[in-house]
């Protein structure tokens, strides 16, 4: 086969393969008007579609609960504190890389709390026996930020930053558990962030690892 021939057999390959993404956008009103190029204006409405598309199945994806073999979504907490499809403010406001990344393995579960390493066992740990051995209750992340007292060093610093953040946000002295691990998740003001990466990082390296 000439060098000819493949050019040709790659351009009808990726003329087919724009037709099929276009026909599957619901656009062939494109495809049959725009000849054999693809204007800017063309680009930017098959773009603007894609995005439409991938948000409604990432929103999708994201509060589903039959995700795993025996129903269920690892999902679960990042749900209750991301709703939207957007880069995070925390992700500029935190200064300290290591801070900023350990904050974002517990945001995305990418750790080694025992509610994500139970997952990986065989036979597959119940969530409700993937207790923190320190403290003999749910090692998860909520545990992590506001409960665990493995170390004094941790509970000191966690009386500390509830005490600031009271200072920044003083309705978060009457939310329960819940809502203040909600509220701590979702945190996007500068000074907010600068205040829990200090946390995080003195969370973690009394932990070990995370």
């Amino acid at each position: 086969m000439t060098s000819v021939t493949l050019y040709i057999s790659w351009i009808m390959y990726e003329s087919s393969s724009t037709y099929m993404t276009i026909y599957a956008l619901e656009l062939p009103e494109i495809w049959n008007n725009l000849g054999t190029r693809l204007t800017n204006k063309h680009l930017g409405i098959i773009t603007t579609s894609l995005k439409s598309i991938y948000k409604l199945k990432w929103d999708s994806y994201l509060n589903r609960n039959d995700i795993g073999p025996k129903g269920g979504n690892k999902l679960r907490t990042y749900r209750l504190f991301k709703n939207k499809f957007q880069s995070e403010n925390y992700l500029n406001n935190m200064t300290n890389s290591f801070a900023r990344k350990s904050f974002t393995r517990l945001r995305i579960s990418a750790h080694n709390l025992r509610i994500e390493t139970g997952r990986h066992t065989y036979p597959k740990t119940a969530v409700e026996d993937r207790l923190c051995r320190h403290c003999d209750t749910l090692d998860d992340e909520l545990h992590f930020i506001l409960k665990c007292s493995k170390s004094t060093d941790s509970v000191s610093a966690r009386q500390t930053f509830m005490t600031d953040l009271a200072a920044l946000h003083p309705d978060t002295r009457q939310m329960n558990d819940n809502d203040k691990f909600k509220f701590i998740m979702s945190s996007e003001d500068l000074d907010t962030c600068l205040l829990l990466q200090k946390l995080i990082v003195r969370l973690v390296k009394n932990r070990g690892s995370l």
